[in-house]
């Protein structure tokens, strides 16, 4: 977004959300950075101050036309938050200063929170990272980038920041796409108080990354094989009647693919399909995992999504479709086609660089999702040589989560798990 411009555009993937969304169903993600001090919290409203100008595709308010909703510039204060109890909690556009983000600090942790029509998990990192650094630069800390790896004040806004990148790569033609089948749906018991739950287990990255090298598969690979091995024990001992596959919804940062600078959404998604049978081991969990990434997790494969998706909304009958049908029509839609498609949804945002100048500042950084289409939902991030696996739910029932965090411990990793304990409330 230029500083003439007022007004952008939802993208390609941002423009589900806000038709979907409710306080149940929030579409909300947060990243923690963990420093190994005390939060100002006057100097973390200074910093993010100082940003706000550099970063103008998150402060932005979202307003309601004729045929779409848009964003606007918003020029009203934005509050850095002490943190609350629930997580990940839905944005609604006519609060918090109609802003669709919050910046929290708790004790050590400063939290950026993201309604996901905004931007993806990639780009509200980037935003966490100069909050952070710029904070540490005002606390009185000597700060260095000479690699430029975070976005400073005083820098200026690029073109390339805002675009939507799912129109730029849209080539029009129709291409024959995976197309994921109906999931097991887990089934538990509600909390008594609206919010999520959250455990978190905190392993050293090194050892995380030889055990993995030891299955011949990469992190990812080997976290999403444990989950859905743990997925599989939870329906077998709830004696649940199934005839559906687990599935894994797994987002994949397309910047890499198509050397895209966006802040804003740019991933598509690979579903990791296990079909379920009698006495499935470790291994044949891994085994499917690795087959729906050779077969979804390809520049071929991922053209054709991006292609399906763009030639929905490029359709002149959505197109002229007021907007109030429109919203009918997408939470009809989504449910009838997109929902049900996965089990869980699992992000990894890989091992966060920082300059060397941060390091010693940063203790670990978290990842956290809540509030999506499934059930559950597991993020990992990397920092420091720690990883931090967390899983969100919206269910009394601790089963997944004992189940995976014991397998790895099994495995000889030691974890350390914490929680949030909302089934206490």
């Amino acid at each position: 977004m230029e500083n003439k411009d007022r007004w952008l555009k939802l993208d390609n993937a941002g423009k589900i959300f806000p038709y979907v969304s409710k306080k149940s169903f929030a579409n909300v993600f947060r990243v923690s950075f963990y420093l190994k001090e005390t939060i100002k919290p006057e100097i973390l409203q200074n910093a993010v101050d100082d940003l706000k100008y550099r970063f103008p595709t998150f402060f932005v308010k979202m307003r309601t036309g004729i045929f779409w909703y848009y964003y606007e510039l918003n020029e009203r204060k934005f509050e850095v938050k002490k943190e609350h109890a629930f997580l990940c909690s839905y944005k609604n556009k006519n609060k918090n200063n109609g802003y669709l983000l919050d910046i929290f600090y708790y004790q050590n942790r400063i939290s950026i929170e993201v309604f996901h029509a905004i931007s993806d998990a990639t780009g509200a990192l980037e935003l966490g990272k100069a909050v952070v650094y710029r904070y540490l630069e005002l606390i009185g800390y000597q700060m260095e980038d000479e690699l430029n790896e975070v976005i400073k004040v005083g820098s200026e806004p690029k073109i390339s920041e805002s675009v939507d990148s799912f129109f730029d790569n849209y080539n029009g033609e129709k291409l024959d796409r995976f197309k994921a089948p109906k999931a097991y749906i887990i089934k538990g018991t509600k909390f008594f108080a609206p919010g999520n739950g959250l455990i978190v287990g905190r392993v050293n990255s090194n050892d995380l990354k030889n055990l993995s090298k030891k299955y011949d598969c990469t992190v990812t690979q080997f976290i999403s094989a444990v989950m859905l091995r743990s997925i599989y024990l939870y329906m077998k001992r709830h004696q649940a009647k199934n005839d559906k596959p687990l599935s894994i919804v797994l987002p994949v940062n397309m910047r890499k693919y198509y050397n895209s600078e966006t802040l804003r959404n740019f991933a598509l998604y690979i579903y990791l399909i296990q079909q379920v049978k009698p006495n499935l081991e470790f291994n044949d969990f891994l085994e499917s995992v690795k087959s729906s990434y050779d077969e979804q997790l390809n520049i071929e494969s991922l053209q054709a999504t991006l292609n399906a998706n763009m030639q929905i909304e490029s359709s002149y009958a959505l197109k002229l479709c007021p907007l109030f049908l429109k919203i009918l029509a997408c939470k009809i839609g989504y449910n009838k086609i997109a929902g049900g498609l996965s089990t869980i949804s699992l992000s990894n945002i890989g091992i966060v660089k920082t300059p060397k100048s941060m390091e010693e500042y940063i203790d670990n950084i978290e990842f956290i999702a809540a509030g999506a289409s499934t059930t559950h939902s597991c993020c990992v991030a990397s920092f420091n040589n720690v990883t931090k696996i967390s899983v969100t739910r919206i269910f009394q029932e601790l089963d997944i989560e004992k189940e995976f965090f014991k397998f790895l411990s099994q495995q000889g990793l030691e974890v350390i798990v914490s929680s949030n304990l909302w089934e206490e409330n």
